[in-house]
């Protein structure tokens, strides 16, 4: 009792003992992790070599790795864990913490936006003539073409527009679970289907796999026929492969389920299938996406993250800024390349995204990849922004 009435007399003593050990426990867990991982990442660098890329032979790089090369990539980027954790594999990545996030948000921004909770200008532009011209040219809405994706006799089986979402949960917002049919098949990282099961998902619709892990499935597709768009049945092969990125939804389980990019092949009527990439939210990491390209590539479409990457010394182990997109595009050997992660949400909003709070402009992506397109001697069709619901052909 009298420990008790001690601490009651001093509580901002008692408060800042509390920090005070909070704080020496988290950083004595970080040292060890990273301890860790820099360990492991040096022994994997020493035991599994990576083939450098000739500039001048890439017609023979993409997609033509012999047994021994699919094994040192995949043992190079294999899972890590410490405590329960995945931990990063790539070179780039150090670890952030919370205080990190704290002297951006408190500080930094504060300093450079004079305020917390920019919202990349937005909301300014949306009471002006000029901003609001200025949205509708950015972010143009045209109809979606239900007959060029599905065919006349062949409709999807959820709902295709029309619908708001008012939140959004970075990165499974799982308040969408029920306008998906429930004999679709879930391909997800390691961690996350008892998640999808607790929320209503059958568990053998789910199909969990960790990094360089593949499944195949049957998939019907809408082809051209001499009689108009008929359905046909084709062979789909999917593999998670990393990310630099990192997975949570509350501050107790970070890190404990994967995140992943997916390489997925379409088997076709020609010698080689069709093959598309989606990166998903991930720094950039030049050995990374070296060694995807060389696994899966090349690819005939790929899409790519442009959005949310100031300020860069923070951001850039998580999200790449344009230039970093266009440079994937190029590892992986993608002939065409579409922009996600910009434009459908303001990702600048201090509550708007679960954690990609961002200081960039809402429409400094386009410019920033019009620059980067220029800097890499790529056409501005290399890697473009689409408009809401609009189709695209995109040759296999």
């Amino acid at each position: 009792m009298e420990v008790l009435r001690a601490l009651g007399r001093r509580p901002f003593r008692t408060v800042g003992c509390v920090v005070g050990v909070w704080a020496g426990a988290w950083s004595v867990f970080y040292l060890m992790q990273e301890a860790r991982r820099h360990w492991e990442l040096r022994s994997r660098q020493k035991k599994y070599s990576l083939l450098a890329r000739d500039h001048e032979t890439d017609e023979a790089w993409f997609g033509l790795a012999n047994a021994n090369e699919r094994k040192n990539i995949s043992s190079r980027f294999a899972p890590l864990r410490f405590c329960g954790r995945y931990l990063n594999v790539t070179p780039e990545w150090r670890e952030q913490g919370m205080w990190e996030w704290f002297w951006w948000k408190v500080v930094h921004t504060a300093l450079y936006h004079g305020r917390f909770g920019w919202d990349g200008g937005y909301a300014h532009d949306q009471s002006t003539e000029e901003g609001r011209w200025r949205i509708e040219k950015l972010l143009p809405v045209e109809s979606l073409d239900s007959e060029r994706l599905w065919g006349k006799d062949v409709k999807p089986a959820a709902p295709s527009s029309g619908i708001t979402y008012t939140c959004h949960f970075d990165h499974l917002d799982l308040s969408v679970i029920r306008w998906i049919p429930p004999k679709t098949r879930w391909i997800v990282p390691k961690g996350v289907a008892p998640l999808l099961v607790r929320n209503g998902v059958a568990a053998q619709q789910i199909k969990e796999l960790s990094w360089w892990e593949e499944t195949e499935t049957g998939l019907p597709v809408s082809v051209r026929g001499n009689s108009g768009p008929e359905q046909v049945d084709r062979s789909m092969k999917v593999a998670a492969v990393p990310a630099s990125h990192w997975s949570a939804r509350t501050p107790f389980d970070t890190n404990a389920s994967l995140w992943s990019s997916y390489a997925v092949s379409v088997e076709a009527e020609q010698e080689k299938p069709a093959r598309f990439f989606f990166c998903g939210d991930s720094g950039y990491s030049p050995s990374l996406f070296k060694a995807i390209g060389r696994m899966y590539g090349p690819f005939a479409l790929a899409a790519i993250p442009i959005g949310s990457y100031e300020p860069r010394w923070h951001l850039s182990l998580q999200h790449m800024d344009p230039h970093g997109s266009v440079c994937v595009a190029q590892d992986i050997g993608a002939r065409k390349s579409f922009a996600t992660h910009w434009g459908t949400w303001n990702m600048s909003g201090a509550l708007s995204h679960y954690h990609t709070y961002t200081d960039e402009r809402w429409d400094d992506p386009p410019k920033d990849l019009e620059h980067a397109l220029e800097a890499e001697h790529q056409p501005s069709s290399y890697l473009e922004t689409v408009a809401f619901g609009a189709t695209h052909a995109v040759p296999m």
